[in-house]
């Protein structure tokens, strides 16, 4: 969490002070009987559909096209600078 997101998990959120871990719970059994104790729900989130591609693979070009001479007069070659 650290690395990717920054975010100090041991950090304690009320007094800023160090956390250290205690236990680890692999046991789903506990796990979801400790959720609902504490008031959380325990159920499995629904997954979101999903997403298609960002584009079609045509309008994906290589830098190597960029620089290659125009076919013809109606499709010119991009002026990059």
């Amino acid at each position: 969490m650290q690395r990717v997101f920054a975010i100090d998990v041991l950090l304690c959120p009320s007094c800023g002070g160090r956390m250290k871990v205690i236990a680890e719970i692999s046991d789903k059994r506990v796990a979801r009987k400790m959720l609902e104790h504490v008031g959380l729900s325990s159920d499995v989130p629904e997954q979101w559909p999903a997403r298609g591609p960002p584009e079609s693979a045509a309008s994906f070009r290589c830098l190597d096209d960029e620089q290659r001479a125009p076919d013809d007069e109606n499709n010119p070659a991009p002026n990059v600078e």
